[in-house]
């Protein structure tokens, strides 16, 4: 007789966007503001929490669609499984840090 596991699988990207859209059109976007040298610096942290606090961030958009605050009645997208699996494939998807002052105290420049 085989056990069932004592820690839960993590859920993928695929099972996610199946129960909200929205997180599809939000990969694009994120992958549509990829670092193209174009421009004199790029600031990931910027686009990741938001410019001095005029525009939100992506994590805010994420907060507001996945996790426990997003969507308590959902038993996939409420949790924080599915935000942690949406914030990191998300942020894995931004270019790093170049010119800006996150690279400077960090060392990258």
């Amino acid at each position: 007789m085989q056990r069932p596991s004592l820690t839960p699988r993590p859920l993928t990207w695929r099972e996610i966007v199946i129960r909200e859209h929205r997180l599809a059109q939000l990969k694009r976007r994120v992958e549509l503001a990829r670092d193209n040298g174009k421009a004199a610096t790029f600031c990931a942290n910027a686009l990741w929490y938001g410019h001095d606090g005029r525009d939100p961030g992506l994590r805010d958009e994420i907060a507001r669609l996945v996790g426990p605050e997003a969507r308590p009645d959902d038993p996939i997208l409420g949790t924080s499984a599915a935000l942690e699996t949406v914030s990191t494939t998300l942020r894995a998807l931004l270019s790093p840090c170049r010119g800006c002052d996150c690279a400077r105290l960090i060392g990258l420049d």
